[in-house]
């Protein structure tokens, strides 16, 4: 029930929301493969899209940070929902920074963003990446 809640504000921020941020931080991975770009300044309790991603196989999408009360310094966690592909998911994605393996996201997908297939429920991705 609560992913269908961020899955509703999400649709609804995304159609409100320019997806341009004022200080914008990207990161990419080591293959190039994802990248990312955030407004950490927008902060957790802002209620708004905190960053978008982009993937070399044509998936992207927004982020949108959920887990306020358990919010560290060395990570986060968003909801993320795609809102380009062939597939369209959505689910939560943790980024971790500064482990011993640098930084990192950790993506488990929840459901299909509705009116798409997504063959990846349930599934967890790692990617690790570079500042």
């Amino acid at each position: 029930m609560r992913a269908i809640t961020y899955l509703t504000a999400a649709l609804i921020l995304v159609g409100n929301q320019s997806m341009a941020f004022a200080s914008d931080i990207t990161t990419t991975s080591p293959d190039n493969s994802l990248t990312m770009t955030h407004n950490h300044q927008s902060g957790c309790s802002s209620g708004k899209i905190n960053g978008t991603y982009k993937t070399a196989f044509g998936i992207s999408g927004v982020l949108y940070e959920i887990d306020c009360e358990t919010e560290k310094g060395d990570s986060a966690t968003f909801f993320f929902m795609d809102t380009q592909g062939g597939e369209r998911c959505y689910g939560k994605m943790t980024e971790s920074w500064g482990g011993r393996d640098g930084d990192s996201t950790e993506w488990f997908t929840l459901g299909a963003v509705p009116g798409y297939q997504c063959n990846s429920i349930g599934k967890p991705f790692r990617q690790d990446r570079m500042r």
